[in-house]
């Protein structure tokens, strides 16, 4: 989960309203509790179509789950070698402009949800990591954000975040195989 949270911690370090005098701490405090609610709402959204999609297709649901996880450790780290890190600063203090963010760093939550089923993860559990781990990088972000906005630290926590989803992927084939 927390693999997910680097592209947002990324999008929220870069952004530039941070480091306007005019923004409030309750500006702030918005930012990361919508960001953290959307992709809660998503990680669940996702977690129950993959429960679904778990009992109509039950022989290869470890498999597809595996893949998913794979494409999406790949995915972020092809995009820390090519950032787009400019295309991440927006005006986030407009509603519209944060909900579309918020969902734009959530479509990865919703995939990891559609994964979680086929990996016996159960939800309760999953879901209150992921809000926990949304808040607090959330938050983290908006603090180292207010001081440096430089984009090679924001690469690399896109970086080690598909490290740790690709890990999570072999770490699941290995256990499956009893060699661990």
């Amino acid at each position: 989960m927390s693999a997910l949270s680097s592209e947002a911690f990324s999008g929220l370090y870069l952004n530039g309203f941070l480091k306007e005098k005019d923004t409030t701490f309750s500006d702030k405090a918005k930012v990361v509790f919508i960001i953290t609610t959307v992709n809660l709402l998503m990680g669940l959204a996702g977690f129950l179509v993959g429960k679904f999609l778990t009992s109509m297709l039950s022989d290869i649901a470890f498999g597809l789950s595996l893949g998913l996880l794979f494409i999406l450790g790949l995915k972020l780290i092809i995009k820390s070698f090519q950032p787009k890190f400019q295309e991440m600063t927006w005006e986030l203090t407009n509603q519209k402009v944060l909900l579309g963010f918020s969902f734009a760093v959530s479509i990865n939550t919703f995939i990891l949800g559609l994964a979680m089923p086929g990996l016996t993860i159960t939800i309760i559990p999953a879901i209150t990591v992921i809000a926990i781990v949304f808040f607090i990088s959330g938050s983290l972000s908006l603090i180292a954000g207010a001081k440096s906005n430089k984009f090679f630290l924001a690469s690399r926590f896109l970086l080690i975040g598909g490290v740790i989803i690709l890990g999570s992927a072999i770490y699941y084939l290995i256990q499956n195989f009893n060699l661990i």
